[in-house]
């Protein structure tokens, strides 16, 4: 049950001021909030809530930013490196105070994003995703102990390793081919190791300025600049060692992306998308199982329906992978399609939602669907943040179409709050029992009232009932409202839920 949500950052708090809302009231409470205070900065992709020290909650997040301005602890690069870096900031969350730290990742090019972020061995922090070059000026910056990386191509996918409290760059490395890569997963296995995946148009792939050969080189669309190609995924050691590389392999022939990626039940699972023979601009989401080792695939399923109610926009797209304690692997994303093709047929859905919407898919450890369930009436919407407590309840966030959120005991509605223009695609945030039987506990909407584009685009859970959503809004009316020093574009925002 939600009981009160803590928007404890739109990253422009002014002056180090954070609004807290708490049982509909707002008061403020002083702390060292990051902030940003000039033009655009894009969405935060990812978060990950880590526990700190005794009575700390650390939250870890990443993104990409315009802003040439931000407050906070000073980390590894502390000065705007282009017209687009990528950033890593990290919240501590002390009773009620929030300390923060911030560091920049990029040079002078406009394509330097993050798009993935993981907690490892010794509390490192890694980020993944792509740089659009080396220059001069961010070369100087790295360490002496890191070998500088070839760039190869138009845009490199890249991985790199911080410290906890992001002073330190403890490892970088870039992974790309001619044309454009990009990094869009991370996760890390018991071991240390850990598994990147992602998209590239590269063929082939270079490591360290060494081309990448293994036994597969099965790459639909590779060296061409087309907007084709395959997914990828790569396993390095905790040292940063490559052991293993491979394509994302369709049995059909079709090209791919490898969008999330996760490790349980003995299997490194990829999602992604894949393209529809049936349509020219269509996709279907994929849930691929692979060895640890990556030496062999060992499952393939295609996730998805043949419709799509706007040719121009792929079908079915995933957007978050989780594995739980007993196997079962979990899927949120995208589905433009009103007749989704499940085989065999799941046996939950959640009353009242309807396709196309944002979905949270779940299949045992056998591979058998469990549940496979739109949280809209229609209308379409895309489910981005994922996360899966022990007791198998559903944490997801995202976007949808205006009103067509399915509502269950919310503290905000579409047609409630601040006045001002609603928004096409709202954000919301919901929770989802599995067990013993399925319901909705709550669903809400969180967003501003004004045009343009708002997403929750990550989560994380704690273990006191806390949910940590992170997104994007173009609104300075989203709740509560920051203080001044609102930006002229979208903002970064980071809000705490209480539920149960």
């Amino acid at each position: 049950m939600l009981r009160r949500m803590l928007p404890l950052a739109l990253l422009c708090a002014h002056l180090g001021l954070v609004r807290i809302a708490w049982g509909g009231q707002t008061w403020l409470q002083a702390s060292d909030a990051v902030c940003a205070t000039q033009d655009d900065q894009t969405a935060a992709v990812a978060v990950v809530d880590h526990r700190g020290p005794a009575g700390v909650f650390r939250t870890y997040v990443a993104g990409s930013t315009f802003d040439d301005v931000f407050w906070g602890l000073p980390g590894w690069q502390k000065q705007f490196g282009g017209s687009q870096d990528a950033f890593l900031a990290r919240y501590d969350f002390v009773g009620g105070t929030m300390k923060t730290a911030f560091t920049y990742f990029g040079g002078a090019s406009d394509q330097d994003r993050a798009k993935a972020v993981a907690v490892g061995p010794h509390d490192h922090v890694y980020i993944v995703g792509a740089l659009g070059g080396l220059d001069p000026g961010f070369i100087s910056t790295l360490p002496a102990t890191i070998d500088v990386p070839r760039y190869e191509g138009k845009v490199d996918g890249f991985i790199a390793v911080f410290s906890s409290d992001l002073r330190y760059l403890k490892w970088f490395n870039l992974i790309g081919g001619e044309f454009s890569d990009i990094a869009l997963g991370i996760a890390i296995a018991p071991n240390g190791d850990f598994y990147v995946c992602g998209s590239t148009t590269s063929y082939p792939l270079e490591y360290r300025g060494l081309q990448v050969w293994t036994k597969t080189r099965h790459c639909v669309g590779c060296g061409s600049r087309e907007n084709n190609g395959s997914g990828f995924i790569a396993r390095y050691n905790s040292n940063g060692r490559l052991l293993a590389w491979r394509y994302v392999e369709d049995p059909q022939g079709e090209y791919t992306w490898a969008q999330g990626i996760a490790v349980g039940n003995g299997c490194v699972y990829v999602t992604g998308a894949r393209k529809n023979p049936k349509g020219p601009q269509n996709f279907d989401a994929f849930l691929a199982c692979y060895s640890l080792s990556l030496g062999a695939q060992r499952t393939f399923k295609s996730i998805g329906g043949p419709e799509d109610e706007n040719p121009n926009l792929p079908a079915d797209t995933p957007r978050g992978i989780a594995v739980d304690a007993k196997g079962n692997v979990f899927i949120s994303g995208e589905s433009m399609s009103t007749d989704v093709d499940i085989s065999p047929s799941p046996t939950n859905a959640l009353p009242g939602t309807h396709f196309p919407g944002p979905f949270v898919y779940e299949q045992d450890q056998a591979g058998q669907v469990i549940l496979f369930t739109s949280l809209a009436d229609s209308g379409g919407g895309d489910a981005k943040g994922l996360r899966i407590n022990s007791d198998r309840t559903i944490f997801v966030s995202g976007r949808v179409m205006k009103n067509k959120l399915v509502e269950k005991n919310g503290f905000k509605t579409i047609d409630s709050g601040m006045a001002g223009t609603v928004p096409e695609h709202p954000t919301f945030a919901a929770e989802i029992q599995t067990k013993p039987k399925l319901d909705l506990i709550f669903s809400t909407y969180l967003s501003g009232f004004c045009p343009g584009k708002q997403d929750g685009t990550g989560l994380a859970i704690d273990n006191s009932d806390h949910l940590y959503l992170v997104g994007y809004t173009p609104c300075s009316n989203f709740p509560p409202p920051p203080s001044t020093g609102f930006g002229n574009g979208a903002e970064v925002f980071l809000s705490r839920i209480h539920y149960h």
